[in-house]
């Protein structure tokens, strides 16, 4: 395995899985991550043990400058995510999400402007703390697409990871985002995660959405009463346990005002622009709930 207390290197190597899950409320349990030196940027999420750019090498066997970003392969860049740490079974865990631009290959393809509709394609590697060492023992080079524009959406500063208990011990990981979807607009959703507790890894499910404004393109004062009224609705992500599955049901509350039919007046959220959303195991994919 891979030990970032040592010098030696020993690349993507995986030890057995031997222990036992409980399904205890507390097998699972989110937590914060030894403060350590995170190199010169600024990451989101947790505080992760070792460099963000230690995460992209544990993925892609590619050594950088120790920074959150640089490039991989074939003109690919990898950029660290978000970090997440916690408990499992009484050992510490931290997972580093780390999404990828798509490949280039050539002068003209590489300064194109990428495709808005090309998602970026998500990893992961955890990593799991014996003494005062932090060992990889899963990396995964892709668990999904999410995005566009070759990225991942931005985290969102307003709001915070959730976490949810799976009754066969695996654990639903919801991660803030906010995202500019042009002409003014904004959007914040959640991206979903599935830990597979016995394999220490994770899955992309999904994406829900829980807000959106038109805040920087709105007549907010007399100076711009030209523009659109300004109108804002956020929800919050709420899990409900399902009977007969592990998955929970996903349940998403809005409140506020949106845009109107004319476009030019707004109008207050009610009960029907709630929505839901519902594991769709073949798909592995949460999937809305028409109404």
């Amino acid at each position: 395995m891979k030990s970032f207390k040592t010098p030696l290197k020993a690349r993507r190597s995986f030890v057995p899985l031997i222990f036992v899950l409980a399904l205890s409320p507390l097998s699972f349990t989110a937590m914060a991550a030894s403060p350590a030196p995170v190199a010169k940027d600024v990451v989101a999420g947790d505080a992760p043990p070792v460099a963000p750019g230690k995460f992209i090498d544990a993925i892609y066997d590619k050594e950088g400058d120790g920074s959150s970003a640089y490039a991989v392969a074939n003109g690919a860049w990898a950029h660290y995510w978000y970090g997440h740490a916690f408990q499992l079974n009484g050992k510490q865990y931290f997972t580093g999400f780390v999404y990828k631009t798509a490949n280039h290959y050539g002068k003209d393809t590489a300064n194109a402007l990428p495709n808005p509709e090309t998602k970026a394609t998500i990893a992961q590697a955890t990593f799991e703390k014996s003494s005062s060492a932090w060992t990889m023992v899963t990396a995964d080079r892709y668990i999904g697409e999410f995005g566009g524009s070759e990225k991942g959406d931005p985290i969102s500063k307003n709001g915070s990871a959730q976490t949810f208990q799976l009754s066969d011990g695996n654990a639903l990981l919801a991660v803030p985002t906010q995202a500019s979807m042009g002409e003014g607009q904004n959007q914040q959703g959640a991206e979903l995660f599935l830990l597979d507790a016995k394999k220490r890894s994770w899955a992309y499910v999904g994406r829900v959405a829980v807000g959106e404004d038109n805040a920087d393109n709105c007549a907010d004062s007399a100076k711009n009463a030209d523009l659109p009224p300004c109108w804002k609705y956020s929800g919050k992500v709420e899990f409900v346990a399902q009977a007969g599955s592990p998955m929970p049901s996903i349940h998403v509350a809005m409140q506020g005002t949106t845009y109107g039919a004319a476009g030019s007046q707004v109008r207050k959220l009610t009960d029907a622009d709630s929505a839901d959303y519902r594991f769709d195991a073949k798909a592995n994919v949460y999937q809305q709930v028409k109404h």
